[in-house]
């Protein structure tokens, strides 16, 4: 079932607090769509609440408040959520966005012939550490 839900209508804090009191066995996902284009909207919704709400100003009790919407509207975890809105909330004019790559050189996805036998002799050396264990000692 995919349901549409309006978040922008939710301007203040006893709003936030009623909808977290309301929403506690119900959980929020991205419709479906690539990995990218899902944290894409998931991050435009933590900046979109981080600036309606001015994040900044709020005192303590409701910067927490407003992180476990955010949470809850994402489903990141509370560490991902804090990143995140403290991207935002220092650079506010900046987009948020991933700021990691793929590596220009990644590691190797198969071992090579040579690597193989580098591989055995470290094995070996240290007992068959990487092997299958042979039970009657060889």
């Amino acid at each position: 079932m995919v349901i549409d839900m309006n978040v922008s209508r939710i301007k203040n804090i006893e709003q936030v607090r009623s909808f977290l009191t309301g929403t506690l066995d119900v959980q929020f996902v991205v419709a479906d769509g690539a990995a990218r284009e899902r944290d894409s909207a998931r991050y435009d919704v933590i900046a979109e609440v981080v600036r309606r709400f001015a994040y900044r100003r709020l005192e303590r009790g409701h910067k927490s408040l407003i992180l476990r919407y955010l949470q809850r509207l994402t489903g990141y975890s509370a560490v991902q959520v804090r990143r995140l809105v403290r991207q935002v909330a220092t650079d506010p004019g900046r987009p948020l966005v991933k700021r990691y790559r793929v590596p220009a050189k990644a590691f190797a996805r198969r071992f090579e012939p040579a690597d193989v036998l580098l591989l055995a002799e470290v094995d070996k050396a240290h007992g068959c550490l990487s092997g299958r264990v042979n039970q009657n000692g060889g």
